[in-house]
């Protein structure tokens, strides 16, 4: 087992005062394996008195991100310079971790896709849950396997024992009407536009304005790429586009996005943003501007910048 599932039983444990019952249950072990699995961290040292997290936390940058822009928590990481993988990667594993103690029975949780959802999928410690339901927020359609919306959805239902409702569309199509009859056609007996009304969570991850960050390769060209960087997008969460102020902007492609609505977005409790990295500075800071994030996950090096783009104004 690794140092990562080491660390989430210890902290299931110590941290959140699950019993070893409720821990075996939750994650589908038997209670002698969740006591073995504790007797081992304790040999490998992830636990003395308090739990060792498997990355290193900035409470620093954390507090200065929740306090300026109101959010309900942040989590900064340092990447260790011996971790060769890519920050999208990292922070995925980071997401799966903070999901995987967070996530609660009775509750439907909207999924965005992308890279690092992705990589946070494949990250996901399995769990029994009860009663979980799991909704694309979001179409695309990509044959790269890791961030495949189908791959995602299927492995996240799988890995929280959870049903869920998939959007078989692209992320853009032709019309508003065909967007519209996408979004409120039944899917299994509801249509998705109510299921994303009643969302109790969302996950997504925060993309620059180029070609590849709307994941819809051949349908938006090098035109209509230009006209949203000439009206100020520095970035888009799932399609829908802002400046460095917050402001989401309209263009002649959000009509025909097949994508939660920005103020339905607004509207679910908790709100999940995973992003990380120098290119995405400035659609982090947007995207915090806005308010639309509620908890935010970044590492330290990009928290920094943020932080100093503050400091320019």
């Amino acid at each position: 087992m690794k140092n990562v599932d080491l660390s989430l039983i210890s902290y299931m444990y110590f941290r959140k005062d699950m019993s070893q019952s409720d821990i075996a249950e939750r994650l589908g072990l038997s209670k002698v394996a969740v006591s073995r699995i504790l007797q081992r961290a304790k040999k490998y040292n992830i636990y003395v008195v308090d739990v060792k997290l498997p990355f290193d936390r900035n409470d620093k940058l954390e507090n200065i991100l929740k306090e300026r822009y109101n959010l309900k928590d942040a989590v900064v990481v340092k990447k260790p310079e011996s971790v060769k993988e890519g920050i999208s990667k990292y922070l995925g594993k980071v997401g799966a971790f903070y999901l995987n103690l967070t996530v609660k029975d009775n509750c439907i949780i909207g999924i965005g896709i992308g890279h690092t959802i992705g990589h946070l999928v494949n990250a996901l410690m399995p769990m029994k849950m009860k009663n979980v339901f799991v909704v694309q927020l979001q179409g695309g359609l990509t044959n790269v396997e890791y961030y495949n919306p189908f791959s995602i959805m299927q492995k996240i239902c799988e890995k929280l024992d959870a049903q869920g409702t998939y959007i078989t569309s692209s992320a853009i199509v032709n019309s508003k009407e065909q967007r519209d009859l996408i979004i409120h056609k039944p899917s299994i007996g509801e249509p998705i536009y109510e299921i994303w009304q009643r969302c109790d969570k969302a996950l997504f991850g925060i993309g620059t304005i180029d070609k590849s960050s709307f994941i819809v390769p051949n349908i938006i060209g090098k035109k209509e790429i230009e006209e949203i960087k000439r009206i100020g997008s520095v970035g888009n969460i799932m399609g829908h586009c802002f400046n460095l102020e917050g402001e989401f902007l309209k263009n002649e492609l959000e009509e025909k996005l097949v994508s939660i609505p920005v103020n339905m977005i607004f509207n679910i409790p908790e709100r999940i943003a995973i992003a990380g990295g120098n290119e995405k500075v400035y659609a982090i800071k947007g995207a915090l501007s806005s308010g639309i994030i509620t908890i935010l996950m970044t590492d330290e090096k990009t928290a920094k910048e943020i932080i100093n783009l503050e400091k320019i104004k």
